[in-house]
């Protein structure tokens, strides 16, 4: 999907102004005291979604930003500790494997598996 294209939800913009405006004096009516999350949460997910469908797209786009950078700031990091000068040569392959096992933690090896990744590492050293 490219990202500035419109999404369709089958509705022409004269209705999609009437539903945004009907959504306006729904949310005016019941939202005193909710936080926006709770709103966009009960028209993303509740039984309001049929009766808002485009503003529906909208709430689940809302509630799928990220709410900052911590995710990207704690990947840089990490890749600034793989990526160090003791480990120049790694390959894009590898640097992307290690910050996988670092995010995620490592797959549980067989031995056959293990054994084989150490032979490979001994056969490139030498």
């Amino acid at each position: 999907m490219v990202a500035n294209a419109p999404v369709d939800v089958g509705l022409s913009v004269a209705d999609i102004t009437n539903e945004l405006q009907t959504f306006r004096r729904w949310v005016g009516a019941v939202a005193d005291g909710i936080s926006p999350n709770d709103v966009m949460r009960d028209v993303a997910f509740g039984p309001q979604a049929m009766m808002f469908p485009a503003t529906t797209k909208l709430a689940v786009a809302y509630l799928l930003l990220p709410l900052g950078t911590a995710t990207v700031e704690r990947s840089f990091s990490t890749l600034n500790r793989i990526a160090c000068a003791e480990r120049n040569s790694l390959n894009a392959e590898h640097q992307d494997c290690l910050m996988r096992i670092s995010a995620e933690g490592p797959e549980t090896l067989s031995k056959e598996l293990l054994d084989s990744a150490v032979r490979s590492f001994k056969l490139r050293r030498v």
